[in-house]
């Protein structure tokens, strides 16, 4: 029998909880994202998440993704990557030598 009494649910502690869970989400995705675990990676999308193969290659990516709590869990219901762009030439810049996409 635990000896540890639990604390009643606040608006607060509630509130504290639904911001703490999709950071943690999004520093564990991070994170797997770096070790390529594709099964992790998958793990956090909602069903109905359509997802489209690019090839792999290494580059600057930013994502930015949409949640939302699917019966109770926080799951990427939304996502959009791109990449820097040379402003002078209006093109990508794949590589992650910057300097080398002029």
């Amino acid at each position: 029998m635990s000896t540890r009494s639990k604390e009643p649910v606040t608006m607060e502690s509630a509130q504290a909880r639904d911001e703490a869970e999709p950071r943690q989400l999004i520093a564990d995705q991070t994170g797997t994202i770096c070790t390529k675990g594709l099964d992790r990676i998958m793990k956090p999308y909602a069903a109905d998440v359509v997802e489209k193969d690019h090839p792999a290659m290494q580059t600057w990516i930013r994502i930015t993704a949409g949640y939302q709590r699917i019966q109770g869990r926080w799951q990427i219901v939304h996502e959009d990557a791109s990449v820097p762009f040379n402003p002078e030439t209006g093109q990508a810049a794949f590589s992650l030598d910057l300097s080398s996409n002029t």
